[in-house]
């Protein structure tokens, strides 16, 4: 008897949750895979990547699959594709090919029109008759192809007009590559009345080469406007100006660890110039030094 009764209630308990399962009438299934099941994985649908100019400008993205039965063929939706002049800069594959017993597929994208320090962007898209709705199946990247670069302190002063300010100065990772970021930052301030530098009227970097020998190379500047009516102020490389300056180009030099000086012509292109004057950049932390040991 106490066996029975033990059994009766049992049944009435399992009787019961079926009843509740049955009753919920919120419950809905989730979305099913469809077609081949194809998506990204699980990566972040949106992120940045950023590759060194000595890296193959190409970005590889694995794509995966439920049903690897059969050879198939996934279109790859282009949603978004960065353009310069009306050109795309990402070469996108229309589709991506998984071979019969395969499920996962390499989609390999190229950029080797990008320019360096410059942010591109892309969007592609799986579609939605073959995807795996618990994946990624969106998936966004901004790229750009720039160094790793190392930031110091420092000041830049100049002769020909007058600038002397506090600044970062950046080294690019395992080269010899140096940048001064906003030497005219102040400077434009002061002459112009906001903190938001016009890049077309004055550089946002003035880029320069350390080389073993102690000579420095940097590239040609624009140095601010000259009048209104659009003439600008250059301040050269001098060999980007003539190829007589070869004097003035070898009087930018490394002075100490700490200090450089580059001789850039200023000149105005159709109307002359000035002639060259200093430029000074100084290193002011611990450490931090223009000569590679």
């Amino acid at each position: 008897m106490k066996l029975n009764k033990y059994f009766l209630l049992i049944g009435m308990a399992v009787a019961g949750v079926l009843s509740s399962c049955g009753d919920d009438e919120d419950f809905q299934p989730g979305p099913q895979t469809v077609g081949q099941g194809v998506s990204f994985g699980t990566v972040s649908s949106a992120a940045s990547e950023t590759f060194l100019p000595t890296d193959e400008p190409a970005l590889t993205i694995p794509v995966y699959r439920k049903a690897s039965e059969e050879a198939a063929d996934i279109k790859v939706i282009v949603n978004l594709n960065d353009s310069v002049d009306g050109e795309a800069i990402f070469e996108i594959p229309t589709s991506v090919h998984f071979n019969a017993g395969e499920d996962m597929a390499n989609l390999t994208i190229k950029f080797p029109k990008a320019e360096l320090g410059v942010s591109y962007s892309f969007e592609i898209e799986l579609p939605a008759e073959d995807k795996n709705p618990y994946a990624t199946n969106l998936l966004r990247r901004n790229v750009m192809r720039d160094y790793k670069w190392i930031a110091y302190e420092g000041t830049i002063s100049t002769e020909f007009d007058g600038i002397n300010s506090n600044v970062t100065v950046e080294k690019a990772e395992g080269f010899s590559l140096w940048r001064v970021v906003d030497p005219f930052a102040d400077y434009w301030e002061e002459n112009y009345g906001d903190d938001n530098p016009d890049y077309s009227i004055v550089a946002q970097y003035i880029n320069f080469t350390v080389n073993e020998d102690g000579s420095v190379k940097f590239e040609t500047y624009v140095n601010d406007a000259y009048d209104a009516e659009g003439n600008l102020i250059y301040a050269f490389w001098p060999l980007d100006l003539s190829p007589s300056l070869t004097a003035e180009a070898a009087m930018s030099t490394v002075v100490d660890e700490q200090t450089i000086t580059l001789y850039p012509y200023y000149y105005v292109p159709g109307l002359g110039g000035w002639g060259v004057s200093a430029v000074t950049i100084t290193l002011d932390e611990d450490g931090a030094s223009f000569i590679e040991e």
